[in-house]
């Protein structure tokens, strides 16, 4: 990017994100699935994911948050899923894992999980976008190859377009997603 990494600009950088906001509809969506145990796992830091969730006011909804940090691996390296099954105690095939990120997505189903993508912008959507561009810029190009799912060798079980679409997944099927 042509940036400098001074100090002042990494601390700048840390705080936005330090600071990331929810999606608007993911306190209803985790307030929907109230009975599930629900836990984040990610490649953040203790500390940070605690200054997020409380930041977010979404720690009553949640039984625990889990980071690779505690076992020294990042994901998508399959000791991370094994870690996730440890600390909640529960059987690969009764976890269901959900992100919109292509190597949490090829990690969690070569493991075992059950998978639902999150595709918060549908296909339809991008290809408005994109026929619909008079040039295509570099921020147009960056969201057609981003919001793509990568093709990683591992699909999601399921796509979803946003959180609160998971309590609808759920009951469909209450024993196969482990409620």
């Amino acid at each position: 990017l042509g940036l400098s990494a001074t100090p002042d600009f990494v601390a700048t950088v840390a705080e936005a994100y330090d600071a990331l906001a929810l999606y608007p509809e993911a306190r209803t969506a985790l307030a929907a699935l109230a009975g599930l145990r629900l836990a984040i796992f990610s490649n953040g830091s203790p500390a940070m994911l605690g200054r997020l969730v409380a930041q977010a006011g979404i720690g009553d909804l949640l039984e625990t948050v889990i980071s690779v940090d505690e076992i020294g691996v990042y994901k998508p390296d399959p000791r991370g899923y094994v870690h996730v099954e440890a600390r909640l105690g529960l059987a690969r095939g009764e976890i269901l894992f959900v992100s919109s990120n292509g190597f949490d997505i090829a990690g969690a189903r070569a493991h075992g999980f059950r998978v639902a993508r999150i595709a918060r912008l549908p296909d339809e959507a991008l290809r408005r976008d994109l026929v619909g561009a008079a040039t295509i810029g570099p921020a147009l190009m960056f969201k057609a190859l981003r919001l793509r799912p990568e093709r990683l060798g591992f699909e999601a079980d399921v796509t979803i377009a946003a959180l609160t679409d998971l309590a609808a997944l759920v009951a469909r099927d209450e024993d196969a997603w482990g409620r």
